[in-house]
């Protein structure tokens, strides 16, 4: 538990630290803030891809070591963002960061199958918790690095740490793989072993149904492909709507038409990736899975909630940042305190809600935890004449997102 939860602290911190330095970058690469978005949008692209197939490929290969891999490779691009010399560089350095988040999904997985059943629920709500956590934390002391030093040096900051985390999980992190072939009966040591001869013996004239397993061991690459084309697509759609306010020498009439293109390519590229996942013998995810009646409304819960958190790191800076009359006229310092109650309400009742669940079950906090954030981002919108209202209305919202 204390390996993954460094983990999970550490995907998030790494995703937000940049965000209070957002207007350093635009300043210091002389670029507009629609470019800059792509800062995180070139992440979430290859975050909203990986998950599915790093979930796919450490069920093929062991868990551990795609972690192992996926963390390499997150160490390097994070050290590659502190030594960006472009706007380019630093987009692509990113794109390759957001394989990091994917660490999350295995960091669950490997949860489902050490941790006994009886404690699952604590684990993973323990786990959750401290992941969006991460996400807070990373604002606070990424605004305070921002403030004090360069933006680069909040990547550097983070590469000893993470060093360490990468000696703990190869040295000290034990996960149990097991590996069955379609039979349940052997223990495959590789997703592409061939059934042995004592196998093969005890099941003469099912060749044909052997040979069956094998496309089950492989990456759905047509949907992979669809998947990452509709993400995109979307993506560049939303960031061309701004560009109508930002840029005069875009008519509005050629922005939305660019826009309803892009939309109508991202929704064929989602049609196209639902059909590839019916037919594939090895789809990346289970569709009637998700659509379980148990699981889709948590599946659009995390949707709600990762879209309401987003929402608060992104314009509570913005907000506090911006100049008077429209802002506080702060700096990366000052509005990274102000989520300063947010987090601390996060840290210290995360821990409480799986006895809240364990005792009034799932509907009825979930019922009252929304009428919670939703008071709380009526009370930004009514009062937010100075930080302490703020302040205050963003830990009643932390509280309805636990």
């Amino acid at each position: 538990m204390a390996i993954l939860s460094c983990i999970a602290v550490v995907i998030e911190y790494a995703e937000t630290m940049l965000f209070p330095a957002i207007p350093n970058i635009i300043r210091d690469f002389k670029i507009t803030y629609d470019t800059s978005s792509w800062i995180l949008s070139g992440y979430l692209i290859t975050a909203a891809v990986m998950a599915p197939i790093a979930g796919k490929l450490s069920d093929m290969y062991g868990k551990k070591k795609v972690l192992f891999i996926i963390m390499t490779i997150f160490i390097i691009s994070i050290a590659a963002v502190g030594f960006s010399i472009n706007i380019s560089f630093l987009i692509l350095s990113r794109v390759i960061q957001g394989m990091g988040l994917s660490m999350f999904i295995i960091a669950l997985s490997i949860l489902q199958s050490e941790v006994p059943k009886e404690k699952y629920a604590l684990a993973n709500g323990i786990l959750a918790s401290l992941y969006f956590n991460g996400s807070s934390i990373g604002l606070i002391l990424g605004g305070g690095i921002v403030h004090y030093f360069d933006w680069r040096v909040t990547f550097f900051s983070l590469i000893p740490i993470l060093g360490i985390i990468y000696v703990v999980v190869v040295k000290v992190l034990k996960v149990e793989e097991q590996k069955k072939h379609a039979f349940g009966s052997k223990m495959l040591d590789s997703p592409s072993s061939d059934i042995d001869t004592a196998d093969a013996s005890n099941n003469k004239g099912k060749n044909e149904n052997s040979s069956s397993i094998l496309p089950k061991n492989k990456i759905d690459i047509k949907g992979a492909l669809a998947l990452a084309s509709g993400i995109t697509f979307l993506l560049i759609a939303l960031t061309y709507l701004e560009i109508g306010e930002s840029s005069r020498s875009v008519s509005t009439s050629a922005n939305f038409g660019i826009c309803l293109v892009l939309l109508v390519v991202s929704a064929i590229s989602i049609i196209l990736f639902i059909r590839f996942e019916k037919t594939s013998a090895s789809p990346l995810i289970d569709l009637s899975l998700v659509t379980n009646r148990t699981i889709l409304p948590v599946v659009i819960t995390f949707m709600m909630m990762g879209l309401t958190m987003f929402m608060v790191y992104q314009t509570v800076k913005v907000f506090v940042m911006a100049p008077p009359p429209i802002g506080f006229g702060g700096n990366a310092l000052t509005s990274s305190i102000m989520l300063l109650p947010f987090t601390i309400i996060f840290l210290g009742l995360s821990p409480a809600v799986s006895k809240i669940i364990a005792k009034f079950g799932n509907l009825t906090p979930f019922i009252v935890a929304s009428l919670i954030s939703f008071f709380g981002f009526l009370g930004i919108y009514i009062f937010h004449a100075n930080e302490i209202q703020v302040g205050v209305n963003l830990g009643v919202i932390s509280v309805g997102l636990l």
